[in-house]
């Protein structure tokens, strides 16, 4: 068994201990062994959930800003037939899907 370890934590340079059980646990696990202390980790986890940190990759995260029902559009019909509603348009040769999800008219792909 490992003995306890003392590191010094990356953003306010305290040591912490990192004891040998916490040690054989991220061992276990295979994750990596921590480089912040215990107030550090849960202050950062704070800043994260509440949407206050910056993004890996650099920037906010973007998108998620709510609900926005897909536009329908009209399609050509035949004479004396109903005008249908569909949830997508027709893409180049693409066929995509319409109101009731089986792609409509019975034609093959």
């Amino acid at each position: 068994m490992s003995e306890d370890r003392e590191i010094q934590c990356r953003d306010c340079d305290t040591p912490f201990v990192f004891t040998a059980g916490e040690q054989t646990f991220f061992a276990e696990k295979e994750f990596t062994p921590p480089v912040r202390c215990k107030p550090c980790r849960d202050k950062r986890k704070a800043q994260r959930d509440n949407g206050g940190g910056q993004r890996p990759g650099g920037g906010q995260r973007s998108g998620g800003g709510g609900y926005q029902p897909q536009q329908s559009y009209s399609a050509p019909t035949p004479p004396n037939e109903p005008m249908v509603e569909h949830r997508t348009k027709r893409r180049g040769s693409r066929r995509h899907r319409d109101d009731d999800g089986y792609g409509g008219g019975g034609d093959s792909w």
